[in-house]
């Protein structure tokens, strides 16, 4: 079984085929899996205030175009002078991806 662009976290996989996800996150806990990992990005916030969920609030280029994908566990995501954004960022984690740096 071959995947592409999935988040797998506590999947057991078993039986005599091979499985493999290209271009997918490992959040933990899989067995039986080949998972090699998405891509890194470096991501810009930009549009002013909003969810983190919100495709129009990430680009690729600082105060460029947002519409890019919601970051992954593997990118880097900056909040510049160029967000948009005119007092204190507040972030809230609702996923199980890490912040490493603030």
């Amino acid at each position: 079984m071959e995947l592409s662009y999935v988040i797998l976290q506590n999947i057991a996989a078993s039986g005599g085929a091979t499985f493999s996800a290209t271009n997918s996150v490992d959040l933990g806990n899989n067995s039986g899996w080949t998972i090699t990992p998405i891509a890194s990005r470096t991501l810009y916030w930009v549009g002013g205030s909003g969810s983190w969920n919100d495709l129009t609030h990430w680009s690729l280029t600082s105060g460029g175009s947002g519409g890019e994908c919601v970051p992954t566990p593997y990118d880097d995501v900056f909040f510049d002078a160029n967000a948009g954004l005119t007092s204190r960022v507040w972030l809230r984690q609702t996923t199980q991806f890490p912040i490493v740096a603030i």
